[in-house]
């Protein structure tokens, strides 16, 4: 949904980024992010609502779950050249965008060594500032002592409205997903 709840982004067959005009009820093709060949998946709203998020692929897709490497790339919600977010590409998989209600952060699922995006084990939840930037990896992917956890998949984080929190799936209790929230 976008901020002001007027348009939805959606990724069409996981290929092509498109938005839905609720009032209308038209939908168009984002130009850019709509590229024959090239998976454009995963779209989230920017907190002003110019911007979109989404992932980019040149493997291959199949339902939730992109193989091989993906990248996060933002786009003007109008459409236009989309560019690579410095610190959630270029290593590995990087996947589920999600920007901060403030318009600060953005939220996303990475691992290096994994096959796909479908809850890979060694996935950890990062940010980067709204821009792009040096990648952060959030504490809240450890225990409560601070050791790194392994092969317990932390993705799929979500904001609360305000921001201030941060939701995600883990498999770190047993093999059934629980949800955490993180500040």
């Amino acid at each position: 949904w976008s901020p002001d709840g007027a348009r939805l982004a959606y990724s069409l067959n996981d290929q092509d980024i498109a938005i839905l005009d609720l009032a209308t009820g038209a939908s168009s093709l984002v130009t850019g992010a709509s590229d024959p060949g090239i998976i454009e998946t995963m779209p989230s709203w920017s907190a002003d609502g110019e911007t979109l998020a989404f992932v980019r692929s040149e493997t291959s897709a199949s339902g939730f779950e992109v193989t091989g490497s993906s990248d996060i790339y933002a786009i003007s919600a109008n459409g236009g050249e989309p560019v690579p977010l410095a610190g959630a590409s270029g290593s590995g998989l990087n996947y589920y965008p999600a920007y901060s209600p403030d318009g600060k952060w953005l939220a996303f699922t990475r691992h290096t060594t994994g096959e796909d995006t479908y809850s890979d084990p060694e996935a950890e939840i990062y940010l980067v500032p709204d821009g792009g930037g040096a990648a952060i990896r959030i504490a809240a992917n450890d225990d409560p002592t601070g050791e790194r956890l392994t092969g317990v998949s932390n993705s799929w984080a979500t904001w609360s409205r305000d921001g201030k929190l941060l939701a995600f799936s883990s498999k770190r209790n047993d093999s059934a997903y629980d949800i955490f929230i993180t500040e």
